[in-house]
This record gives C-alpha cells, sequence and structure tokens, in this order.
C-alpha cells in the first residue's frame, strides 16, 4: 500500500469517527459484554477472547482475536503529555474531542510500523481531563489493517462507569508528565539503573529481547 493511500485511510477512519461516535447507541447483536473488576463495562466481538495480561501500577487488560487488539489502563499510573502528542504517538496523526458515558474523552488515531515494517494503526481513547492529567480511563484499538480500525467507534461509545467504584480512596499519585502514548513497562539496565521506557505494539509473533529496541508502541507480549 503507498503512503498516499494510507493517509487517504486513515483520514476516512478519523472522519467516521468524527462524526458518528457521538450519536451512536446500538451495540451489534452477539458482542458481549465485559466487565471490569465492577469499575466500568464495555463491550467486544464475541471472538475476542482476554490474554491474561495485567500490570502492576494500575488495573491493566488485553484482548485480541488475532485481528484486533484492544487493551486498557483503569486510572493510569502514566498518562500523555498533551502538548507533544501529535510528534510522539505516529504518522497522520488526528485528535478528536468527544464524551464518552457523559465524560470528556480525547480521540486520536496515528499510524506506526510494526518490527517487520508493517503499517500498524492506533485509535486511542483517553476518558478525562486529558490536558490537566486527570485521565480516569486510557483505552486502545490497534490492527495491521486501516479498515478493521473503524469497530474502535463502536467498542468506545460502549463504555459505561460505575460510579460507586469511582467513590473508592484514590491513593495512588501520578508519576511526572512525560510521554506515554502507549502502555509501557519500564525496563532496568543490568546495572540496575531505570532506562527509557520503550513502546510497543501488542504482537501475536514471539519477539526476542534483541528486538525490544526497535518496536515503537505498546506492550511486548
Amino acid at each position: 500500500m503507498t503512503l498516499l493511500s494510507r493517509k487517504l485511510i486513515i483520514g476516512i477512519i478519523a472522519f467516521t469517527f468524527c462524526g458518528s461516535i457521538a450519536g451512536a447507541d446500538e451495540i451489534p447483536h452477539g458482542w458481549k459484554q465485559i466487565d471490569a473488576d465492577g469499575k466500568f463495562s464495555f463491550y467486544l466481538p464475541s471472538n475476542m477472547r482476554d490474554t491474561g495480561s495485567s500490570g502492576m501500577e494500575n488495573y491493566h487488560k488485553e484482548y485480541t482475536n488475532g485481528k484486533l487488539n484492544v487493551s486498557f489502563d483503569y486510572d493510569p499510573y502514566e498518562v500523555l503529555a498533551y502538548p507533544v502528542r501529535p510528534g510522539s504517538l505516529g504518522k497522520n496523526f488526528q485528535e478528536k474531542t468527544l464524551e464518552i458515558d457523559g465524560r470528556k474523552a480525547f480521540l486520536f488515531v496515528y499510524e506506526t510500523t510494526d518490527l517487520r515494517n508493517r503499517p500498524y494503526y492506533f485509535a486511542q481513547l483517553s476518558v478525562g481531563d486529558l490536558p490537566n492529567r486527570d485521565v480516569k480511563l486510557r483505552m486502545w484499538v490497534s490492527c495491521w489493517k486501516a479498515s478493521r480500525l473503524k469497530i474502535a467507534e463502536t467498542i468506545f461509545r460502549s463504555i459505561h462507569f460505575d460510579l460507586k467504584a469511582e467513590n473508592g480512596p484514590q491513593n495512588r499519585k501520578r508519576l511526572p508528565a512525560g510521554v506515554a502514548g502507549c502502555d509501557f513497562q519500564i525496563r532496568k539496565l543490568v546495572s540496575g539503573r531505570p532506562e527509557n521506557p520503550t513502546l510497543m505494539p501488542w504482537h501475536r509473533d514471539r519477539i526476542s529481547a534483541a528486538d525490544v529496541s526497535r518496536e515503537p508502541f505498546g506492550h511486548l507480549r
């Protein structure tokens, strides 16, 4: 696929999000509801499975059907530094503000590449006051074909928060403002000193440790 074709496709996807995500109310027949530990719920296609992934700093889950990947961080420990988002996330960056379950949210659509230099597409949602780093939920939908990314709008608009869960104690402190376009884990050098986060997309293929430095976005799985 040529660069121009990819730009056109991702532009069409972004336009679709901007025009319809806030007003749609129906969940496709056969989709299953996901209960995120009583904190919130959302719907996914019935063939998507829980990968078993979890987080240490915040409540994190990942789902996949081999073609589409969905992950989220609830009450994220690290959030995106809003002013640097256009240059830090990926190519053909598009942004839209919208409402999810009555709350302000920010939607970013962008393109990057995986280890094999294949185009890899993201729709990233941040629910909350992102410019002031007050984010309740981050969610990503990602895939290798741009046409599959359109399903992200249905997933995002199905989110519903549990107010009782949110009224519980919140003791977590935010990290200093930094770039966290996708979920990441901080790896340590042999000496024990922390190194910069490596951002990598969810990948169903096995990836060796030597490949880590070449993967730009998401989690290494």
